[in-house]
């Protein structure tokens, strides 16, 4: 019966899922931290998060069905006016957690 109930979690949609993004508190140049869980499973998403300057927008995707030697892709889709990330695009190992730093663009 699990190799049943794991097909039936890998086939869920995306919004059936929980969101695999959440927000940290900065420290030093960084506002705040974007955490990304890579987890099991299927996961093909944008997010939205919002920060104490407006909302941040990344892409999630999952890449060849979460096999054990690939890295999913996240990307930063838009950022609020006067906000940078480090790095905008992110190449994450399976079961490992990344973090993009969003900081104040102060420059004119």
């Amino acid at each position: 019966m699990r190799p049943i109930l794991a097909s039936l979690f890998l086939a869920l949609p995306a919004h059936a899922q929980e969101p695999r993004m959440s927000l940290e508190p900065g420290t030093g140049t960084c506002f705040a931290f974007v955490v990304i869980e890579n987890r099991l499973g299927v996961y093909i998403r944008d997010e939205t998060l919002e920060t104490e300057l407006g909302p941040v927008v990344l892409h999630y995707e999952t890449v060849g069905g979460h096999n054990a030697t690939d890295f999913d892709l996240v990307d930063v889709v838009s950022l609020p006016d006067g906000v940078m990330a480090d790095p905008v695009h992110l190449d994450l190992p399976d079961g490992q957690t990344g973090r993009i730093c969003l900081m104040e663009w102060l420059a004119g």
